[in-house]
């Protein structure tokens, strides 16, 4: 077995990753190259673990999953499927606040319930190796059939179950139906109510804050399309006054804070969350908030509603059966959760700037209106909220 690399050396290979510097990589989904990845840095890295024979190193292929952090999915010649997790400092990247929440998991039940599993968990050299939830899940579907897990939940990333939102991809289409939707969003809404829950009151360093709440609220740091975007939400009070109103301290639990379809993938009847790196004491609501968005903003609108939105209602009500908020909270909880999703919206905004750039097939100034129409309606909304979370 070969020696395993130092920490300085693992931050060489992330330099030296195939299609260049953050700028140039291949956007997430897309193979990390077109040739073999012999030496990817995540091949290399797992070799280096024992985690993958020297030998088969050139029948490994890797997966870029973020066009941000170093984080790779690297099928295995024997059908497995490892992410590999590694720091970027000279980025201000580091994964601290992942090690936090894997340490938590060993005594704590609810975190633990909703991580995917760790092989390697080193701290020292910044790098975390996990099992890629998403290949339980396949695992599940050829081993169940009809994409169904157990007790009819979808199986899957939701994000790729249910497609991208019109207000992103006009033309998409929901590959999932309202009732296997509705299962999936209860069972997401529990396991995230649980968490919440169960990590109540720890003493947690704070997490950072979501992005469109920094860029709303202070100096943020951007130039170009991206720079434009912010000065346009910056100069709208109603967003502003918003990102305010959820930036105040409130009693907070361990929360994701880059909550969002993306990041859940149910297999084998668990709800998994993945992408931690935003982690830590923070408001529980900015996390429902953030899944409610993804049902309001594929509403066709003008008209918003959530007690007619079959599968936002169970996510709610699965969130209140997981986390049992008290009564006398349910009205704060509730308006914050609305506001919240408005933001979130809005930040899907920011987003489609930022990362498809001229390519982006709708304007992102059509998520920023669902996000005004949200606030706009923030009362009528709280009131449809309120009821599902008792």
């Amino acid at each position: 077995m070969a020696s395993p690399r130092s920490r300085g050396e693992l931050v060489t290979l992330v330099h030296a990753m195939p299609g260049g510097s953050v700028a140039t990589r291949p956007a997430p989904g897309l193979p990390a190259s077109s040739q073999g990845d012999a030496g990817h840095p995540a091949v290399r890295a797992l070799t280096d673990l024992a985690l993958l024979d020297p030998d088969a190193t050139s029948s490994a292929r890797v997966e870029n999953l973020s066009r941000a952090h170093p984080v790779w999915s690297v099928s295995l010649p024997d059908g497995r499927r490892l992410v590999v997790k590694s720091s970027a400092p000279e980025r201000g990247l580091d994964l601290g606040i992942e090690f936090l929440v894997y340490r938590l998991a060993v005594w704590c039940e609810p975190v633990r319930e909703v991580l995917p599993e760790a092989l390697v968990v080193d701290e020292d050299r910044h790098l975390l190796v996990l099992v890629d939830a998403r290949s339980s899940a396949a695992t599940g579907l050829g081993r169940r059939g009809g994409g169904q897990g157990v007790s009819g939940i979808p199986i899957g990333s939701l994000a790729e179950q249910a497609g991208w939102p019109e207000l992103v991809h006009p033309g998409s289409s929901r590959g999932l139906s309202t009732q296997a939707l509705a299962v999936a969003s209860e069972a997401l809404g529990r396991t995230l109510g649980a968490l919440h829950r169960g990590t109540t009151g720890l003493p947690l360093p704070p997490a950072r804050p979501p992005v469109i709440v920094a860029a709303l609220t202070a100096e943020y740091p951007a130039t170009g399309a991206v720079a434009e975007h912010v000065a346009f939400l910056r100069a709208d009070p109603l967003l502003t006054e918003a990102a305010g109103t959820v930036s105040a301290p409130v009693a907070g639990c361990l929360v994701n804070h880059d909550m969002k379809w993306d990041n859940v993938v149910v297999s084998s009847g668990r709800t998994v969350l993945v992408d931690w790196e935003m982690a830590g004491l923070g408001d529980p609501a900015w996390d429902l908030g953030c899944l409610l968005a993804e049902h309001l903003v594929r509403q066709p609108g003008p008209a918003l509603t959530v007690t007619s939105d079959v599968p936002a209602v169970a996510l709610l009500r699965g969130y209140a059966l997981g986390a049992r908020p008290r009564p006398e909270i349910v009205p704060v909880l509730a308006r914050r959760t609305v506001t919240a999703a408005a933001l979130r919206i809005a930040q899907l905004g920011l987003e489609v700037v930022d990362t498809l750039g001229a390519h982006r097939p709708a304007s992102p100034r059509q998520l920023t209106d669902r996000a005004r129409s949200v606030l706009s309606s923030l009362d009528s909304l709280t009131e449809e909220v309120a009821p599902c979370l008792r």
